[in-house]
């Protein structure tokens, strides 16, 4: 349950030597989300009391990733880890079938202005980096 997963981890931070700062952020989750995500945006302890904050408080990893986004701060960084430790415990299938979409489909060709396809990329990343074979590269990894 995400209530065992918060309680493992905060007691495994307890457990390591230097991991004080990140026990209390865990600790800290259980209160309320970061009291500001803009002062010190990028803060690892902002995405970590976050992420937990969201694994015990939001009904679906939809929820939790959007209220994330919503806060402000370091966006990406925080709603990446957050959607990590949620898809972690919901699985797969707990990321909204159109997000799932968007990520299997998505290779970011240029295409030119006039075909009026789509907007111009002018720097694609290269095709190693798309993430269409991601829930495939996902699965290998776990079999590892």
């Amino acid at each position: 349950s995400p209530r065992d997963l918060w309680d493992f981890a905060r007691n495994h931070a307890r457990h390591v030597e230097q991991c004080e700062e990140v026990a209390d952020a865990i600790d800290a989750a259980d209160v309320g989300p970061p009291e500001d995500f803009q002062t010190n945006m990028g803060w690892v302890l902002i995405a970590i009391r976050n992420a937990f904050y969201r694994l015990l408080h939001s009904a679906t990893l939809h929820d939790g990733v959007i209220g994330t986004v919503r806060a402000g701060g370091d966006t990406d960084t925080n709603a990446a880890i957050a959607g990590a430790l949620l898809g972690a415990t919901y699985g797969r299938d707990a990321v909204p079938a159109q997000w799932r979409r968007m990520i299997v489909t998505c290779r970011p060709a240029v295409i030119p202005e006039s075909t009026g396809a789509a907007p111009r990329i002018m720097k694609p990343r290269p095709a190693a980096f798309w993430p269409a074979d991601a829930f495939a590269l996902a699965q290998r990894l776990l079999e590892v």
